[in-house]
């Protein structure tokens, strides 16, 4: 039998979600936006829920025109689930994530 952490899942299910889309033929990176811009974009790109909805159909996409998305979960603390790999990998990304765009 497994021990059932209450705290923590219910830490885990608090979290919120922010929504990201970047054009490949501009040269301004990623910027947040709306979750319903973003199920625009996911639309426009051909992606749909696959179960049907009108809801996120996926966690992140790359299309061919040119339009990619991300979806980032943020812990209760505000910190983003997977922030050191954002941290090393992708800094100007997670400076945006934190708050610490200079855009």
């Amino acid at each position: 039998m497994t021990d059932f952490n209450v705290e923590a899942e219910l830490a885990r299910m608090s979290r919120t979600d922010r929504y990201f889309l970047k054009s490949g033929w501009s040269d301004r990176g990623w910027e947040e936006v709306s979750k319903q811009t973003f199920i625009n974009a996911e639309r426009g790109a051909g992606f749909r829920p696959k179960y049907g909805g009108d809801g996120v159909a996926t966690g992140g996409f790359g299309s061919s025109n040119g339009v990619s998305g991300r979806v980032v979960s943020i812990k209760p603390d505000g910190t983003p689930y997977s922030a050191e790999h954002y941290q090393q990998h992708e800094p100007e990304f997670y400076a945006l994530l934190m708050g610490k765009s200079d855009g």
